[in-house]
């Protein structure tokens, strides 16, 4: 609904344009109306597509409205309509990114979840223009924000060694899981043979390219086919997997939740071997369904997984290799995974990461 003010109450406008987005969007999914619900002496503007937003079940009481914004990410339109959409009488803006609003009412908090592309791995480097917002937007950031939220302590730390020091405390409120990952869905797994799981985009920081040749160096001493689930164009990914192999690997592209988890629930094992992760959900996520999961030793990795998970170096297509054998065939091993997975997911949920990521709003409230 779109509830007029209250008289004397604070307003927090939230730019939920990337509620339907992977990574950003289960963060807002997640964490958003947990902080509504834990403050109910506020008022939420949410700025985004009014019926995504109801499909998500947002707005769910008086106390949230909606405006229309629907400006691309990173577009030209991005900053002026930021501060034309935004209500003048907000007391807290939330960016649930670092593409926030440099100028407008309201004190800034931003959420951060990686500076990647600051310095990113060889290979994967975004595009120009876009690296030339995202540094200015960073600029801006450290003399406009009056809070920010670091999804872990490698993003404090990458973003004090690499953007330098903000005006305002960095508080680390680490992503959680949620509990219906802890409930394996019914049904048969979702294909004929065992395989294992891949889910993220195709973006050239996951590492792909090694972990797919790292698969295809063990396929003849394995019966596991290969599921990568996920956006991004796979089709130069495809080009380089050896033809003797290149009917055991399949990229499903974008699925719903509840397929992405029948994938994860049925498969033998979660890789990740990823250069850079700001945190790293996907790993987590394994583990609470008792499935084993396989990192790279880079980045939040170690940090997120601690030592319910296996560790590869995600620079060498042979520790890959081995690592993935390691995870198919040493019992033993998987079955300390999946015990240390269990009680590792447990650890981190959302209702922890709502009870503090309120605590600083009301500081700024």
């Amino acid at each position: 609904m779109n509830g007029s003010p209250g008289a004397g109450v604070p307003l927090v406008t939230v730019d939920a344009r990337m509620l339907h987005s992977t990574g950003i969007g289960t963060y807002l999914r997640a964490l958003l109306p947990r902080v509504i619900v834990r403050l109910p002496e506020a008022r939420f503007c949410l700025l985004g597509d009014p019926a995504r937003l109801a499909a998500a079940g947002l707005p769910a009481s008086e106390r949230v409205s909606v405006r229309e914004f629907r400006a691309g990410i990173y577009s030209p339109g991005e900053q002026p309509g930021l501060l034309l959409k935004t209500p003048r009488e907000t007391r807290v803006f939330w960016a649930p990114h670092v593409n926030a609003p440099l100028a407008g009412p309201g004190r800034l908090l931003v959420t951060i979840h990686d500076v990647f592309y600051v310095d990113p791995p060889e290979g994967a480097r975004a595009r120009w223009d876009k690296a030339l917002y995202l540094a200015a937007m960073l600029r801006g950031l450290r003399r406009r924000a009056e809070g920010v939220l670091c999804v872990s302590a490698f993003t404090r730390d990458e973003v004090l060694a690499k953007v330098g020091a903000f005006r305002c405390p960095l508080h680390v409120v680490s992503n959680g899981i949620d509990a219906a990952w802890f409930s394996r869905p019914s049904g048969p797994s979702p294909e004929s043979r065992p395989y294992l799981v891949y889910v993220g985009n195709l973006k050239p920081h996951k590492n792909l390219p090694r972990t797919l040749a790292a698969f295809a160096a063990i396929a003849e001493r394995v019966p596991h086919d290969f599921v990568l689930v996920g956006p991004g164009n796979a089709e130069a990914l495809r080009r380089d997997v050896p033809p003797r192999v290149a009917s055991r690997v399949r990229f499903l592209g974008l699925l719903d939740e509840a397929r992405v988890k029948t994938y994860v629930a049925h498969a033998a094992g979660l890789v990740l071997a990823s250069l850079y992760e700001g945190f790293g959900l996907p790993p987590l996520e394994a583990m609470a369904l008792g499935v084993p999961a396989l990192v790279g030793r880079a980045a939040s990795l170690p940090e997120v997984c601690g030592d319910a998970a296996l560790y590869c170096d995600p620079t060498s297509v042979s520790d890959i290799a081995n690592a993935l054998l390691r995870l198919l065939s040493d019992e033993t091993e998987r079955d300390r995974l999946r015990e240390r997975g269990f009680v590792r997911a447990r650890s981190l949920d959302w209702d922890t990461a709502a009870d503090k990521a309120c605590a600083v709003l009301r500081t700024l409230l």
